[in-house]
């Protein structure tokens, strides 16, 4: 989101954009071994690591651009544009926390689910 505020016509007419994306690939590929080498990671290391991914995930990039080229325009006050941002910073981070809950308890919900399912029939 911060990209899109700052300027993302700017970004990609100055070739930051190819740098962002190579780095964001060289992150999930170092990303990726450790995570197959390493021991589970504690609760704030895994929120930096989750949003330092997303931060250089090019798509992410290109989808907040795409959605704020809709509702900002030059005449936008930086004070809206700014609540803009905070909206979908939080609207981000709770969908991200809901999935990581969702998922870190799958297990657990699928044994349970299995259970009930043997129960039942």
């Amino acid at each position: 989101m911060t990209y899109s505020l700052i300027g993302i016509g700017f970004v990609i007419a100055n070739s930051i954009y190819s740098v962002l994306k190579y780095l964001g690939a060289g992150y999930l590929v170092c990303l990726g071994y450790r995570a197959l080498r390493a021991a589970p990671a504690s609760a704030p290391a895994a929120v930096r690591m989750g949003s330092l991914t997303n931060i250089l995930n090019p798509k992410a990039t290109l989808f907040f651009f795409a959605l704020f080229t809709q509702v900002i325009d030059p005449r936008t006050p930086k004070a809206v544009q700014v609540l803009y941002g905070l909206e979908m910073a939080l609207a981000a981070f709770v969908w991200f926390a809901l999935v990581a809950a969702l998922l870190s308890h799958a297990r657990r919900w699928c044994r349970c689910c299995a259970a009930s399912s043997a129960r039942s029939a």
